[in-house]
């Protein structure tokens, strides 16, 4: 047990022990709880379109960043209102504060100019909730009782997703999926690990440092839980900076002079980490026995005379090696403010190398990006000076054992005997999540922000307590400063409630949409109007228009969807209403300016291209198709961060639609070059149509199409062999493939028509 350098012996003042002050933190506490569960995602809300929440977890996610941003404004609101009535007197760490508020500043800056301002709000209030966090949670240091309740509900917010984490794989496994890589609450399995590595070295330093059995009992199932979860995760970076966070941690402690008086617990809590380990690494095993090396993939071809070609390379580093690449030209073009705040996945399309990400798998970079090499420089200085000054209150407890006559030892609390051991896990714990942020955009996953945000408002409250003379002199804040806070919150509470709200009309829409009742449009359209910045919204309300064959409404709000965004997405859906409705010259220009901030999306360059071919431009769209053509052959084809099992059925198209000009013209050999091609990735598709990732991204309609055109490309084909005198064989044997796919497809309908009996 070693001494406390504070003059707060009891835990607190009677202001720390006052219902009003410990108010916001208990609402903190709250939503640390709840973020792991409903902010898996990034801040903007993913686009569900019609699909209703079918489950809890669905239900918890539905608000999105509004779920967290919200309770929070109400704990900053609350906050403020008490230190305007009753200031305390807090030691104060300028350079974390200024950091904090030139980060701030510099993020709504880069918002002025952002090409889709609803991203740039949902940001906004993602970092606005996550800085809160970290200032309401960091001047919880002077309540020692306080501050022990924040680590255990972070403690239990990770046992929890542990817990569900654990149980998602034991049902695959049930099912016979042993190498399934588990998601939990989160998007994917590196986001759920980028949480989980925050967590665990707190777990571990509680463990070891809490005298109650029963306490270290739940801690060490906690951690059990967390563990496991991390390792079903598969993700080897996760797996490695959690290796690296614990000798971080027993370094630290080493340094401090802590690791001999609790060296037998170290070994334990090691020892208890590595027995969940071993049984979880299922996941991980099967991915190491991978390549290491980028290797193309080659498919073999049943069909005749068909060529084989690259269909897919090594996803997981050369994917990201593409994407920073492309990340940094898109910095470089916009170096002071950046393209703006949370508009990455709009922004990035331009400068693209491969296709679609909506992340830069690095958060930092991401960040330069997005709010310019200042916003990158004011981030940077704000995790230094927070690790600055805990390396500092670190390096005085040093001192203060080692002194020649030190105070007498006491306990900080019961649940936590020595602040040091836990100092140094939460340090090693933001060390761990910076080194990960690096590989993947952890940070701008709302849970993984807020928890952030947190431990590193732990660090600075408990080193504020272990030594309150590394901070200025305590004085209490300037009567402007709970004013500003208050405005902020109520524009963050504006602000998530706008979200919360239109989410909750959506989800309402979605539930009656798939009963099929009519009133599911009136919910949609609330949606749209009650946050009027979101275009997927009106996109949703125009397809509903569309399906009630209100043509003049569906026209007016593709409108709107372009008005509050003009990304490549609206512009998109505008040119599809326009080519639908024969008008050629709009629907040209509303895909050229999709193009123009989407420059290789395959979905745009087919459509422009089948107008070039209405309006009888097919030199265009020759050139188009073309174009395709030569990304397939490109990273942008040959790179992907999704499985290998998706095919991207837009390459047939393209080659479908030159071999139809060829055919047009005449020039056989060549038409019959382009339709082996198309068939050759239909036939891929064809053989994977069913597989799970293909049901989920393909459509019903979608899937019809690419039958449609699989049997028109076989048609075609055989006309064009039969023109260059090709053996009677090769043709026979593609009419019988075409009878054979048309009576797999007639399956495939009677299934789905039972299931939808049922």
């Amino acid at each position: 047990m070693k001494r406390v350098n504070s003059t707060n012996k009891n835990g607190g003042t009677s202001a720390g022990t006052n219902f009003y002050y410990r108010l916001p933190l208990w609402i903190t506490v709250l939503v640390i709880l709840i973020a792991p569960l409903s902010g898996g995602g990034f801040t903007t809300p993913q686009d569900t379109g019609f699909s209703p929440p079918t489950n809890w977890l669905m239900w918890m996610q539905m608000p999105a960043v509004a779920a967290v941003c919200v309770p929070i404004a109400i704990a900053m609101l609350a906050l403020a209102i008490q230190e305007w009535r009753t200031p305390r007197e807090v030691g104060a760490a300028p350079f974390i504060a200024s950091s904090a508020a030139l980060v701030l500043l510099w993020a709504v800056v880069s918002a002025f100019h952002s090409p889709a301002l609803y991203l740039s709000l949902n940001a906004l209030c993602g970092l606005t909730t996550a800085l809160a966090v970290a200032a309401i949670v960091g001047r919880s240091g002077h309540d020692r009782q306080m501050l022990v309740t924040v680590v255990s509900g972070l403690i239990l917010a990770g046992s929890i997703e542990g817990i569900i984490g654990v149980r998602e794989y034991l049902v695959m496994f049930h099912d016979g999926v042993n190498y399934y890589r588990i998601f939990g609450s989160f998007v994917n399995p590196d986001f759920l690990a980028g949480y989980l590595v925050l967590v665990v070295p707190v777990t571990m330093a509680m463990f070891v440092n809490t005298k109650e059995r029963i306490a270290r009992l739940l801690m060490g199932l906690g951690l059990v839980f967390q563990i496991s979860a991390v390792m079903l995760s598969g993700s080897r970076a996760g797996i490695g900076v959690l290796f690296f966070e614990v000798v971080v941690w027993i370094g630290i402690c080493g340094v401090v002079g802590t690791l001999k008086s609790y060296k037998r617990q170290m070994v334990t809590v090691c020892l208890l980490a590595l027995a969940a380990a071993i049984p979880s690494a299922m996941p991980l095993r099967a991915r190491a026995v991978q390549p290491s090396q980028p290797v193309k993939q080659r498919v073999a071809r049943s069909l005749p005379s068909k060529p084989s070609g690259p269909v897919t390379s090594s996803r997981s580093l050369l994917f990201r090696e593409y994407t920073w690449k492309g990340t940094l030209r898109l910095a470089e073009h916009n170096p002071v403010l950046g393209a703006g705040i949370g508009t990455f996945s709009q922004s990035y399309p331009k400068y693209a190398i491969t296709a679609y990400t909506a992340h830069a798998h690095n958060s930092l970079l991401q960040w330069a990006a997005e709010t310019g090499l200042p916003g990158a420089l004011f981030l940077s200085l704000l995790m230094a000076a927070v690790a600055a000054f805990c390396a500092n209150v670190l390096r005085l407890w040093r001192s203060s054992l080692l002194s020649p006559d030190p105070e007498p030892a006491q306990d900080f609390h019961a649940l936590c005997i020595d602040p040091s051991i836990l100092l140094a896990g939460l340090t090693a714990a933001l060390v761990g999540s910076t080194l990960k942020t690096f590989i993947d955009s952890d940070w701008y996953i709302t849970a993984t922000l807020i928890t952030l945000a947190c431990v590193a408002g732990l660090a600075v409250g408990l080193a504020r307590e272990m030594q309150p003379l590394a901070t200025l002199e305590p004085r209490q804040l300037p009567r402007w400063i709970p004013a500003g806070i208050a405005i902020v919150a109520l524009l963050l509470l504006m602000r998530g409630y706008q979200i919360g709200t239109a989410q909750w009309s959506r989800a309402q829409g979605a539930l009656l949409y798939a009963q099929r009742d009519p009133e599911s449009a009136r919910f949609y359209r609330a949606a749209a109007h009650n946050d009027p910045l979101n275009p997927n919204y009106w996109l949703e309300t125009a397809e509903m228009d569309e399906a009630t064959g209100n043509v003049i409404a569906q026209r007016q709000d593709l409108l709107r969807a372009v008005a509050a965004a003009s990304t490549g997405k609206t512009w998109y859906r505008l040119g599809q209403f326009y080519a639908t409705q024969n008008e050629l010259q709009l629907a040209e220009r509303a895909f050229g300016e999709a193009l123009s901030r989407d420059p290789h999306n395959l979905q745009t360059l087919h459509q422009i291209a089948d107008v070039y071919l209405k309006e009888g431009n097919v030199d265009q769209a020759a050139a188009t198709f073309t174009k395709m053509t030569r990304l397939e052959h490109e990273p942008y084809g040959t790179v992907r961060a999704i499985a290998d099992q998706v095919v991207e059925v837009e390459y047939a198209y393209a080659h479908a639609g030159l071999g139809d000009i060829y055919t047009n013209q005449q020039h056989w050999n060549r038409a019959a070059a382009e339709y082996a091609h198309a068939a050759a990735t239909l036939e891929l598709y064809w053989k994977w149509r069913n597989q799970p990732s293909e049901l989920v991204l393909m459509t019903q309609q979608r899937r019809e199409s690419a039958y449609n055109l699989l049997q028109h490309v076989l048609a075609a084909w055989q006309t064009a062999l039969r023109h260059i005198g090709a053996p009677a064989p090769q043709i026979t044997d593609l009419a019988a493939l075409a009878k054979q796919i048309a009576s797999q497809y007639a399956d495939d309908q009677q299934k789905s028509l039972g299931l939808a009996g049922q």
